[in-house]
């Protein structure tokens, strides 16, 4: 925002034209999406942008698969912090070039223990046994709660009622 820093001097953007603190007055540079897909000195904003892309996307299947648990037990920040853990999956990919990395399933194991609500984790809540099985073949994932009682195994969050 433009701000008057005396009778007539203005710093800041007015509209599209810029007035800088040394008197000198210019229109507002803005990228092109030409310049963007074709100059050389956009190639690491491309290859970042091409791995953001491909983290999002996973951090949606994630949260589309698991969306009834995720609209129940999930905080503010949940999509930025499962957003970072698949940068970090990403980021093991040591096949594939800058840009073109991909989620690989043998990578997965860094979800282990990710938390959808940081500020009551799954593992402070509960303290029963928990045996996940998880068959490749079919595709197929259960988790196994063994016997349970709520008196002992649950320790409700502050403010729950049910």
């Amino acid at each position: 925002m433009a701000r008057q820093t005396g009778v007539i001097q203005i710093s800041g953007t007015v509209g599209g034209v810029v007035f800088a603190k040394d008197g000198t007055v210019r229109q507002k540079q803005g990228s092109n999406k030409s310049q963007f897909n074709s100059s050389a000195s956009m190639q690491r904003v491309r290859e970042n942008a091409s791995e953001f892309s491909t983290a999002a996307k996973a951090g949606k299947l994630v949260r589309d698969a698991l969306r009834r648990v995720v609209s129940l037990a999930s905080d503010r920040l949940m999509v930025s912090r499962l957003q970072q853990k698949m940068k970090e999956i990403l980021n093991l990919d040591e096949d594939s070039d800058r840009g073109g990395r991909q989620i690989l399933p043998e990578n997965l194991s860094v979800l282990l223990g990710f938390d959808f609500n940081a500020g009551s984790a799954f593992s402070g809540t509960y303290y029963g046994s928990i045996e996940p099985t998880l068959d490749r073949a079919t595709g197929n994932h259960s988790v196994s709660l063994g016997e349970l009682n709520p008196a002992r195994d649950v320790a409700a969050p502050q403010g729950a009622t049910h």
